[in-house]
């Protein structure tokens, strides 16, 4: 007789172990009797062993492993799904293994991995469960797991709003320009998150929109927020604002988080005083004739300015009020001051006062203190009789003190009854050196003509930026010139310009000219310019030959073209909000501004079309 019995064996990590009875059934034939004799088997389990007893991985994407085998051998082969109770905070590779009745002990690898999440939501906990499936009864649907701790790789400190500036920086002007900023959050809200936008100071710039939303889906993608400058009207220099948000959600890492920026205005004031002269000059006379001319400032003040109107010779003409007074609401509105002449009862010729506008620096504001003196040169012409010819001429333009565009102007007076000749000099100021010095027959105008197109005198060539004197005195003699004496000749009256920086340009109108019928409504204006140094161009078209009606569109349309272009393009096509009328005649012109100071040269001689 012969007993055939399991041996028990050892088993490591993770295990159940079970006994049940079997019954062996043993036949003796040779004594005709069955002997059963009780035995024992072991229940069937998946064994795991943890690298260092547990399994930990972290958000930032680090790894751990475990092992699998089984405990017991299977008569057939036994699969094991393996799967995560949690795949947003950890996942298992591989997904399945596979046990066979000869590698049924041999341990096999899970790689366990971390998820970022990109909430603050601290370590989780989470388990990776293994079932199996088999033929083999024993090995079908055994279950067994690992708990994974993930570690969070954000923080309460990690909470925030992300702002990315426009290149780098946020600037806006008061011309009404807008510039712009994109925000995020930095880590997903376990709610949503309203973030307010504010301005610290509306009177530089606002912002639009005032707040925005993030919800859990749309936390990073950028939202945008335009930043638009204000005109103050005030000459207050670049101005700084804080841009602030601060955000407002029931997810305790996302309320009352605070993010700014600093925005900056650029100012387009300036401070100065605007002269404005009826007529373009001031003269009066010793029969106490007046004569008036106004001022505003150039930008609102930040408090109020006090203007001092004084005459340099009150023995010729005097000036009422002696004192002008702007205010933050006032400032643009000119205020007017009359002088009148004086007489002296002496013959002393027609005599040129200067009437200096300065600030009264102790009662004005701040910004004003600095603004240099304004003179506003004043003519008395002369009541009482003269031993010579008669009285001197009466000078018109330009105004003294003028300073030209280019190099070149016409020189204009109002010559004594009587007059013959006159002799007119043109030299730099305080130089007695070479200069244009003329005898001519009676004429009222001399024209100084800039060196790019020939000078009257030329052996005279006159400089860019240089103060001259000009001054005529007239004869009624009608002896030849060389023949006359200083008792012959009326006294000199004169005055001074300053030329500018670059000569008078040439612009000619190419088409449509001549009265020439277009074929749209929108027509194409062309031009041409011989000066590089064009800063851009204004362009007038009317119905009206003397472009009179400054503000009646469709009749006059007004366009600065090309601004801030080096030799911008001479071209203007009407614009489609305005068509020109059908089947009517119309009048253009162009003018150049000078680069620089942007300074306009005169109008161009209209040409005109006809539309069809």
């Amino acid at each position: 007789m012969s007993l055939k019995f399991n041996r028990k064996r050892k088993f490591n990590n993770v295990r159940i172990l079970m006994s049940i009875f079997m019954v062996l059934s043993l036949t003796v034939s040779s004594l005709g009797y069955s002997l059963f004799v009780p035995t024992f088997a072991y229940a069937a389990s998946i064994a795991i062993s943890e690298t260092g007893g547990e399994t930990r991985v972290s958000e930032a994407g680090t790894s751990d492993t475990f092992t699998v085998r089984l405990d017991s051998q299977p008569t057939a082969a036994v699969t094991v799904d393996v799967s995560s109770s949690d795949a947003s905070e950890a996942t298992a590779s591989p997904s399945m293994l596979t046990f066979t009745p000869v590698n049924w002990n041999v341990a096999q690898t899970v790689t366990v991995t971390g998820v970022d999440d990109f909430a603050v939501d601290g370590n989780q906990t989470s388990t990776i469960d293994l079932e199996s499936s088999s033929v083999d009864a024993n090995f079908d649907a055994l279950t067994a797991s690992v708990t994974v701790i993930t570690t969070d790789n954000e923080t309460s400190s990690s909470a925030g709003i992300t702002i990315t500036e426009s290149d780098g920086n946020t600037t806006v002007s008061e011309t009404g320009s807008s510039d712009f900023f994109d925000i995020r959050l930095n880590s997903q809200p376990s709610s949503d998150v309203v973030v307010d936008i504010t301005s610290s100071d509306t009177g530089e710039a606002t912002v639009s929109p005032s707040s925005v939303t993030f919800t859990t889906a749309n936390w990073n993608a950028p939202q945008t927020v335009t930043v638009t400058g204000v005109d103050d009207s005030t000459a207050d220099g670049n101005e700084t604002t804080a841009i602030t948000l601060t955000s407002t959600s029931s997810d305790e890492n996302y309320n009352g988080r605070v993010a700014s920026i600093t925005a900056t205005t650029v100012d387009n004031e300036t401070v100065g005083i605007t002269v404005s002269e009826t007529d373009g000059n001031t003269t009066v006379s010793e029969t106490e004739t007046t004569d008036t001319f106004g001022f505003a400032l150039n930008s609102q003040p930040s408090a109020n300015v006090v203007l001092s109107v004084t005459s340099n010779d009150t023995s010729e003409v005097t000036v009422s009020p002696a004192t002008l007074t702007f205010t933050q609401g006032n400032w643009n509105d000119p205020q007017t001051v009359t002088v009148t002449g004086v007489d002296d009862a002496a013959d002393d010729g027609n005599q040129t006062v200067t009437v200096v506008v300065s600030v009264a620096d102790g009662a004005s504001a701040s910004e004003y203190t600095n603004v240099p003196d304004r003179n506003v040169a004043v003519t008395n012409i002369d009541d009482d009789p003269t031993t010579q010819p008669g009285p001197g001429p009466v000078l018109l333009t330009p105004p003294d003190g003028t300073k030209l565009i280019g190099m070149g102007t016409t020189l204009t007076w109002v010559n004594p009854t009587g007059t013959t000749q006159y002799q007119i000099q043109v030299r730099p100021f305080n130089d007695d050196g070479p200069g244009i010095n003329l005898i001519r027959n009676v004429e009222s105008s001399y024209t100084v003509e800039p060196p790019d197109f020939g000078s009257s005198d030329p052996d005279y060539v006159m400089l860019p930026d240089i103060t001259y004197t000009w001054r005529v005195r007239t004869t009624t003699s009608t002896a030849p010139s060389e023949s006359l004496s200083e008792a012959d000749w009326t006294e000199w009256s004169s005055r001074t310009f300053e030329t500018g920086n670059v000569s008078s340009s040439t612009t000619d109108l190419e088409s449509p000219t001549g009265g020439m019928p277009v074929t749209s409504l929108r027509p194409t204006l062309i031009w041409s310019n011989s000066n590089e140094e064009v800063f851009y161009y204004e362009v007038q078209v009317s119905k009206d030959s003397g472009f009179s009606d400054l503000t009646g569109a469709p009749f006059l349309y007004w366009e600065l073209r090309h601004g801030g272009e080096t030799n911008p393009p001479n071209s203007y096509t009407i614009p489609s909000a305005f068509p020109l009328e059908p089947n009517t005649t119309y009048f253009w012109r162009v003018r150049p501004r000078i680069q620089g100071d942007g300074t306009p040269v005169a109008w161009t001689d209209a040409a005109q079309f006809r539309t069809p």
